[in-house]
C-alpha cells in the first residue's frame, strides 16, 4: 500500500559518495522515505510489514562515486528498460602501481618505474587498443559470480581460482586524456571514459599499464616481463594477463548513467 504523500513510481539521481556500496544507498533511501512518509506497508497485523520497493540501475563499486539511478515504488519494474549503453566516468590512473583490488582501496602488491611513459605514448595505446569493441578480464574483487558465489567473497577467502576468470566484451566509444603528471615513478593520468554497461574502469587502468609495459619490451630484452609473469603466484593474480605493478585506479567518479 502506497502512502498518499508518496508517488506510486519515480526515479532519483543519487550522488553516491565514496566508501559505500550501491546496496547501501538503496537501503538508506528506503529507510529515509519510509520514515519521512509514514510508510505503512501492507499485509495485515499478523503478516510481516512489506518494505517500500527500492532498487538501482547499474552498480557503482565502493571506490567509485557519482550518479546512481535509484527507482522507487512501481518504478522498480521499469529498471530493466533503462538504457545501459552510455556511462561516463572521470578517473585517475596510477601507472606502475598494482593493488589487490585494482584500485586505491586494496593492498599494494607491486610497484615498478613507469617514468619513461609520456602522455602521447599513453594516449596512443588507449586509442589504438581500448576504444571500440574491447575484451577485458574483470578484477578479482568484483560482483560477478562463479558457481553462484560472488567473486569478491571468493577472493577475500582465498578460494578464487584465477583461471576461472572469464573475459567479457564491451563497447567503449570514447577515451580522452584530460591531464598527465609524469614527473614521478608512478605517473598519473586523468581520463574520461564513455562506455557501455559492465565495463570495469579498474581493469582498464590495469590493462593500460600492462599494454605499455609489453609495448616497451617488444623486440627488446623480455627478461623483466617474464620475471614479472613468473612472480604472479607469489603476489597474487588479478587476471590471466596480470603483471604486478601495471596500473590501478585512484579516483573513479561517474558523471552520467542511463540518461541521468
Amino acid at each position: 500500500m502506497y502512502d498518499r504523500r508518496l508517488p506510486a513510481a519515480f526515479f532519483l539521481g543519487v550522488d553516491k559518495p565514496l566508501g559505500c556500496t550501491s546496496r547501501d544507498v538503496v537501503n538508506r533511501v528506503r529507510s529515509r522515505l519510509e520514515a519521512a512518509t509514514g510508510w505503512r506497508g501492507g499485509g495485515g497485523e499478523k503478516r510481516r510489514k512489506k518494505r517500500l520497493a527500492v532498487g538501482h540501475a547499474g552498480t557503482l563499486d565502493p571506490c567509485a562515486s557519482g550518479v546512481l539511478p535509484v527507482a522507487v515504488g512501481r518504478a522498480t519494474k521499469f529498471v530493466r528498460f533503462l538504457p545501459q549503453d552510455c556511462k561516463v566516468y572521470a578517473s585517475t590512473f596510477a601507472l606502475g602501481l598494482s593493488t589487490t583490488t585494482d584500485d586505491a582501496a586494496g593492498e599494494t602488491i607491486g610497484r615498478r618505474d613507469f617514468s619513461w611513459v609520456t602522455e602521447a605514448r599513453a594516449n596512443g595505446v588507449l586509442q589504438s587498443r581500448f576504444v571500440g569493441r574491447v575484451e577485458q578480464v574483470p578484477p578479482t574483487v568484483s560482483a560477478r559470480h562463479i558457481d553462484g558465489k560472488r567473486q569478491h567473497k571468493l577472493a577475500r577467502s582465498g578460494d578464487l581460482d584465477p583461471s576461472r576468470l572469464r573475459p567479457t566484451t564491451h563497447d567503449v566509444s570514447r577515451i580522452e586524456v584530460m591531464a598527465f603528471r609524469g614527473d614521478q615513478p608512478q605517473p598519473q593520468l586523468d581520463v574520461t571514459v564513455e562506455c557501455g554497461s559492465g565495463f570495469y574502469i579498474r581493469s582498464l587502468a590495469r590493462d593500460l599499464g600492462l599494454a605499455l609495459l609489453l609495448e616497451k619490451s617488444a623486440g627488446a630484452d623480455n627478461d623483466d616481463v617474464n620475471a614479472a609473469a613468473a612472480a604472479d603466484d607469489d603476489v597474487g593474480n588479478n587476471g590471466p594477463a596480470f603483471l604486478p605493478g601495471a596500473g590501478a585506479v585512484l579516483k573513479l567518479p561517474r558523471l552520467m548513467s542511463a540518461g541521468f
